[in-house]
C-alpha cells in the first residue's frame, strides 16, 4: 500500500494496527483521522483521497443505546466522504461479534456494516467486513476497551475487581486483530469474516493474570508461558505494571569471594547474554512485538532509555552495576541503553526465547526518533 487512512486513529485498536503497518510496510504513508475527523465531508474526502484503503475503526464501546447509535452516524459520515471522491476507496471495517446479537452497541455495528455494504454497492466499491471477537492488548483502557485491561490494571496496582467468574468471553489479541485488517486491505475483494479468539472462563483470565503477578513480584520468576494467550497476558501485564514496578531491586549475596545476585528466574527457551559497551555508546534501539527482554547493568554507569511507539515520552532509568536493579521491555515500546560512566558499561540481557535470525522480533526504531514524516496526528 501506498497510503491508508485510519478513522479512529486515536485508539486502542488503532494504536496496534499503526504498530503492525511499521513492522510489515514502513513505506506506507499512514493517515491518523482523530476525532472530528468525520465531521466534514468535504475535508475527509481530501484527507482519504488517494489512499489504497480506509481502515473504519471509529466506534463508541456502549451499550447505552444512544450512545451506540453513533456508530451508525459515523457510518454515513464516512460514505458522505467517500462519495466525494474521484474514485473508489476499499473500505476495512472493523466490525464486533457483538454484531451477532441483540444488545444496542450489537445492533449498532451490524447496521454500520450494512450501511456501508449498500454504500459499496451502490458505488462500485469494495468493503471488507471484519467480525472481531473481544480484544485486548497492550495500551488497552481499562475499563473500556477490555475486561482484561482492567484485570491487569487492578492486579498492578493492588486493587480489587468485580469478576463475573462463571461468564465466558472469547479473547483476540489486538495484534492478530491488526493482522487479519491487512490482510483484508491487501485483498480486492468484498468479503465477510469473523475472526475466532479463545473462549475462557472469565475468572479463568482473571486468576491466570493474579498468578503471573504473584510468581513475578514475590520470587521474580517469569512464570511458565506455555500458549501464546498466556505470553500475551503476561506481556499485558507487565504494561500494566510498567513504569511504576521498576526498576525491581536485587538481594546481593557477599562473602571474602565477592557478590552473587540471581539476575532471572524462568521456563523454556530463555536465553542470557552479556556485553561491554565503551563510554558514551548506545545500543538497542528497537522494539519487540512479543519478546520479552530484560536490561540489567553489572558493572559501570547506565540510562535505560524507553518510549511507546508513536509517543513522544522519552521515560528514563538511571541504573549502576552499584546497586543491581533489572528493567524489563513493554512490547510495542522502543528502548535503548547507553553507557554514561566513563569506564566500560557491563550489562546482562536476558530474553524468554531464543533468537532465530529468521524470525528475530526486533524492528529498529531510535528511542528519540520522531513520528515518521508519514504519519499526520
Amino acid at each position: 500500500m501506498r497510503a491508508c487512512a485510519i478513522t479512529g486513529g486515536h485508539g486502542f485498536l488503532a494504536w496496534h494496527l499503526r504498530c503492525r503497518l511499521k513492522a510489515e510496510h514502513p513505506e506506507t504513508e499512514v493517515r491518523v483521522l482523530g476525532r472530528g475527523a468525520l465531521d466534514d465531508p468535504v475535508t475527509l474526502a481530501e484527507q482519504v483521497e488517494g489512499c489504497d484503503a480506509v481502515f473504519h475503526l471509529a466506534a463508541v464501546n456502549s451499550h447505552e443505546p444512544a450512545a451506540a447509535a453513533t456508530n451508525v452516524e459515523l457510518a454515513h459520515a464516512l460514505v458522505d466522504g467517500l462519495d466525494r471522491l474521484a474514485r473508489p476507496t476499499r473500505v476495512v471495517y472493523s466490525n464486533s461479534a457483538h454484531a451477532e446479537g441483540e444488545s444496542p452497541y450489537g445492533r449498532s455495528k451490524r447496521a454500520a456494516s450494512e450501511a456501508l455494504r449498500r454504500w459499496a454497492d451502490r458505488a462500485g466499491a469494495t468493503v471488507a467486513d471484519v467480525v472481531l471477537p473481544n480484544l485486548f492488548g497492550e495500551n488497552a483502557r481499562p475499563n473500556y476497551n477490555s475486561a482484561v485491561a482492567t484485570f491487569c490494571d487492578a492486579v498492578a496496582r493492588g486493587r480489587t475487581c468485580e469478576v463475573n467468574r462463571s461468564g465466558r468471553t472469547e479473547l483476540l489479541h489486538a495484534q492478530d486483530a491488526a493482522m487479519a485488517l491487512l490482510r483484508h486491505a491487501r485483498s480486492a475483494r468484498s468479503a465477510t469474516e469473523r475472526i475466532s479468539g479463545e473462549s475462557l472462563r472469565v475468572g479463568e483470565v482473571y486468576d491466570r493474570i493474579a498468578g503471573f503477578h504473584e510468581a513475578y513480584r514475590a520470587t521474580q520468576t517469569v512464570p511458565d508461558l506455555a500458549t501464546r494467550l498466556d505470553l500475551r497476558l503476561f506481556n499485558q501485564l507487565r504494561v500494566a505494571m510498567y513504569p511504576a514496578a521498576y526498576p525491581v531491586g536485587l538481594t546481593s549475596h557477599a562473602d571474602e569471594r565477592g557478590a552473587f545476585f540471581e539476575a532471572a528466574r524462568g521456563s523454556g527457551e530463555t536465553q542470557t547474554s552479556f556485553s561491554t559497551t565503551h563510554p558514551g555508546v548506545t545500543r538497542g534501539e528497537h522494539w519487540h512485538a512479543d519478546k520479552i527482554e530484560r536490561f540489567l547493568v553489572l558493572r559501570g554507569q547506565a540510562t535505560i532509555a524507553i518510549r511507546r511507539l508513536f509517543d513522544e515520552v522519552v521515560l528514563e532509568f538511571k541504573v549502576s552495576g552499584d546497586q543491581p536493579a533489572f528493567v524489563d521491555m513493554p512490547t510495542l515500546h522502543a528502548h535503548s541503553i547507553t553507557n554514561t560512566g566513563d569506564d566500560e558499561l557491563l550489562t546482562m540481557f536476558w530474553a524468554n526465547d531464543h533468537f532465530r535470525p529468521e524470525a528475530p522480533d526486533t524492528w529498529p526504531e531510535a528511542v528519540r526518533g520522531h513520528i515518521p514524516a508519514g504519519s499526520r496526528t
